[in-house]
């Protein structure tokens, strides 16, 4: 949806602030906004997706996202034994 310069500058600036956003990106032509949010469980994403749409419910319409997860992955295995 159109966004008032007033409203872009407080949705930019929540976004550059925020510890858990990587990236962030608006596009010019669609009025589409991008954001890579990091977190550690689902929660926190919750979180998140509730307090966007609380500070920004007129603007914001609808959202979609991707989930990706990433787990560690430990390797007690002596590395040395190889060599």
């Amino acid at each position: 949806r159109n966004i008032s310069k007033e409203k872009y500058a407080k949705l930019r600036s929540h976004l550059l602030q925020h510890p858990k956003i990587r990236f962030a990106f608006m596009s010019a032509a669609t009025s589409r906004l991008y954001v890579t949010f990091v977190g550690k469980n689902t929660g926190e994403l919750d979180k998140f997706l509730k307090e966007m749409k609380t500070l920004f419910r007129n603007e914001l319409i609808n959202s979609k996202y991707i989930l990706n997860t990433a787990g560690l992955k430990y390797n007690l295995f002596p590395e040395g034994l190889l060599k």
